[in-house]
């Protein structure tokens, strides 16, 4: 019994090492073609016919292994084991599931780019924001007295295309500006938050006099879940785009929402991906996009507001926000 059970075992974790392989090669597969353009460290060789080459191949001997009389059959009581090994997967993914309903995708977005409310402040951080904290960061500076960019707008410096760097808040004496728009000046004296890429920043850094006072944050500090002080609240709003839109088919820089809607756009889906982008002044919004938009409680109610009334006035019943 015991030499069966160890034998059984080992043909279950076969099985299973086959399975991991079998949804490796088609994710690969799935993932190249709904995204060609993703950079990508490592290539396979041989590309794509080399992952349907290999899809197959373990398709072809994972199903051998439950057909009996075959050389890699692996017995009634290892498939026994592997069925109820599913079933218990599928069992834990449904409790997951049910934990995942309580965060919303808005929610996720507010953990990612803003400070969650006291209300909710006991909700813990799900562990997904550490792997952005990799590669997002949040600068802050002060900009000097002799900046040559100091009482201009961010329409007239153009960072956010020039250098994937977006300022999320201004603060200015006793003023605190939110997700500024365009036409908002930078004056010396003013305390800057930036958020992007690490690498974007360190060039941002080399190219803008930042002077001798600036710090670089993780997105948990910046939201006040690290060892900082807690930052002014910040919430998001997910919107998906509708063709009467006046800023779809629009560049994200010719759309004016900051400036319409003192809201700004940190997050992107098209309907044919399903990986969050942070956007760039270039990027072209269109019907079906979600917009990830971050600004604060006051702005993001007047857009609510605003979009019910454009619905009532057009006869819809449903909004963009109405996802």
């Amino acid at each position: 019994m015991g030499s069966g059970l160890i034998g059984a075992l080992t043909s279950f974790s076969a099985a299973g090492y086959v399975a991991s392989w079998v949804i490796t090669a088609y994710s690969l597969i799935i993932l190249r073609k709904k995204e060609p353009a993703l950079k990508r460290p490592y290539r396979i060789p041989g590309g794509l016919p080399m992952a349907w080459f290999a899809a197959i191949c373990m398709t072809g001997l994972f199903l051998l292994l439950f057909i009996p009389g075959q050389p890699v059959f692996m017995g009634g009581i290892a498939i026994l084991i592997f069925a109820a090994w599913m079933a218990v997967g599928g069992v834990l993914y449904l409790i997951d599931y049910r934990a995942r309903k309580q965060y919303s995708t808005l929610t996720r977005a507010a953990y990612l780019f803003a400070n969650m409310s006291k209300y909710n402040a006991t909700i813990s951080l799900p562990g997904f924001v550490d792997s952005f904290e990799r590669d997002y960061k949040v600068m802050s500076f002060v900009v000097p007295k002799d900046a040559e960019y100091a009482g201009k707008t961010l329409m007239e410096l153009y960072w956010g295309r020039r250098q994937n760097v977006f300022i999320i808040k201004i603060e200015r004496k006793t003023e605190i500006i939110l997700a500024p728009g365009g036409s908002t000046y930078v004056y010396s004296g003013d305390r800057v938050f930036a958020v992007g890429v690490a690498k974007a920043l360190d060039r941002f850094r080399d190219y803008q006099d930042v002077g001798g006072k600036y710090s670089i944050s993780t997105l948990k500090d910046f939201m006040g879940y690290g060892d900082a002080e807690k930052q002014s609240p910040l919430s998001c709003i997910e919107y998906r785009v509708l063709p009467t839109d006046t800023f779809c088919n629009q560049l994200i820089r010719e759309s004016r929402i900051q400036d319409h809607y003192h809201l700004m756009i940190v997050g992107l889906m098209t309907p044919y991906s399903k990986i969050l982008e942070l956007p760039t002044a270039t990027t072209l919004i269109e019907a079906g996009d979600i917009l990830w938009m971050m600004g604060s409680e006051d702005s993001i109610d007047a857009f609510k507001e605003i979009c019910r009334k454009e619905a009532e006035e057009k006869g819809e019943k449903t909004t963009g926000l109405d996802i």
